[in-house]
């Protein structure tokens, strides 16, 4: 007898590398969304912007956007022009590599330090030498309204200037209220979570909280 075996699709063989966050968790229905997302980022078009050098490097960057923003389900609301990855590229061995090996995240901020309230996407700022890039990024719809947007929880990473060595230092922040390079190589972090709100210093260089401590009591009318 002649045994028969399933023949396994190419969907269920390949599956999206996603990077592992330090504080893990394990809300089903945050492992939901990413699937979810997973799936509906197969089927976006992406446009590749224009590059522009990093900071006093030789480094060059190029945002990855949504070529059609997509509606979401059930609802009017049209997701904005996201910014689904980050290419980086050598402008010595033009070799070049992507920031994520998934498109199903999006990147609300990224950051060069040091800076001078310097962002992506503006010119560059003669002078100032990029060490690091401190990201703002969104793995999941978590307040399950069907948009991906600034009520998310968000999570914080760091890599070099040449977007190497990815780290993610603080996750499921509820909101982000200052980022701030007070010390050289020492960024603050002021955040809300889990229904407090907290001041960090992020050790840049190697790529880790150092130091949290709670805000000051605001009074009972500020949230």
């Amino acid at each position: 007898m002649r045994c028969r075996f399933p023949i396994l699709s190419l969907a269920m063989i390949l599956t999206p590398l996603s990077l592992v966050s330090c504080a893990k968790q394990s809300d089903y229905r945050e492992q939901s969304n990413n699937a979810n997302n997973n799936a509906k980022s197969a089927n976006h078009h992406l446009k590749l912007g224009e590059f522009q050098q990093i900071n006093g490097t030789r480094y060059l960057l190029a945002e990855v956007k949504e070529d059609e923003p997509q509606r979401s389900s059930g609802s009017s609301h049209s997701q904005e022009d996201q910014i689904r990855n980050l290419v980086f590229l050598d402008g010595e061995s033009v070799v070049s590599h992507r920031l994520f090996d998934t498109d199903s995240y999006v990147i609300l901020a990224a950051t060069q330090f040091p800076n001078k309230d310097k962002d992506i996407g503006q010119p560059s700022n003669p002078g100032i030498v990029t060490q690091w890039l401190v990201y703002q990024v969104l793995k999941a719809d978590t307040n399950l309204d069907g948009r991906w947007d600034e009520a998310d929880q968000k999570t914080i990473g760091v890599t070099d200037a040449s977007g190497s060595g990815y780290t993610e230092v603080i996750s499921g922040i509820d909101q982000i209220f200052g980022t701030t390079m007070v010390t050289p190589g020492k960024l603050v972090v002021v955040y809300a979570q889990s229904h407090s709100k907290n001041a960090a210093i992020i050790d840049l260089a190697n790529r880790k909280v150092i130091s949290t401590k709670p805000l000051t009591e605001l009074g009972s009318e500020v949230r």
